[in-house]
C-alpha cells in the first residue's frame, strides 16, 4: 500500500467509518492499481480473484465478515504506521472511539462496515 499518500490516510483516519469505506475504495478500487481490484460480484456472490488457469481468470467465494474483518485490520495496521511515521501523538477524542471499533469491532460496527463493503464491491463489478 506504498501508493497511499499521508493525505489520502489521514482524511480516511479522521472520518470514521466513512473513512474505513474511503480507504477500501483507495485499496481495491484504485485507478491507478489495477492488480488490486480483486473483488467482484459474480452471480450474486462476493468473489475474490486467485489467479488463472488456462488463461481465465479463477474467482473463489469469499464470505463478507472475512473481507470485513480482513479490511479492519488492514486498516488498523494501515493507519498505526500512518501514525508512527508522522511521529503523531495528538488523538482526538473522535479517533479514540474509532480505535476501538476497528480494533475490536462490535457485531453493529462488523455490519455497518459489511453492508457498505458489498455496495461498493456492487458498484465496481
Amino acid at each position: 500500500m506504498d501508493y497511499l499518500t499521508s493525505d489520502q490516510i489521514e482524511n480516511c483516519l479522521k472520518k470514521g467509518l466513512k473513512g474505513d469505506i474511503d480507504l477500501f475504495k483507495l485499496i481495491h478500487y484504485n485507478p491507478n492499481h489495477k492488480e488490486n481490484k480483486n473483488l467482484k460480484f459474480i452471480d450474486n456472490k462476493c468473489k475474490i480473484f486467485i489467479g488463472y488457469k488456462n488463461k481465465k481468470p479463477v474467482w473463489n467465494e469469499k464470505v463478507k465478515e472475512d473481507i470485513v474483518i480482513e479490511h479492519l485490520d488492514k486498516s488498523e495496521d494501515i493507519y498505526l504506521k500512518h501514525m508512527v511515521k508522522k511521529g503523531r501523538n495528538n488523538v482526538t477524542n473522535e479517533e479514540i472511539s474509532h480505535w476501538k471499533e476497528i480494533g475490536a469491532p462490535t457485531y453493529e460496527y462488523r455490519k455497518k462496515v459489511g453492508n457498505n463493503l458489498v455496495k461498493v464491491i456492487k458498484r465496481h463489478s
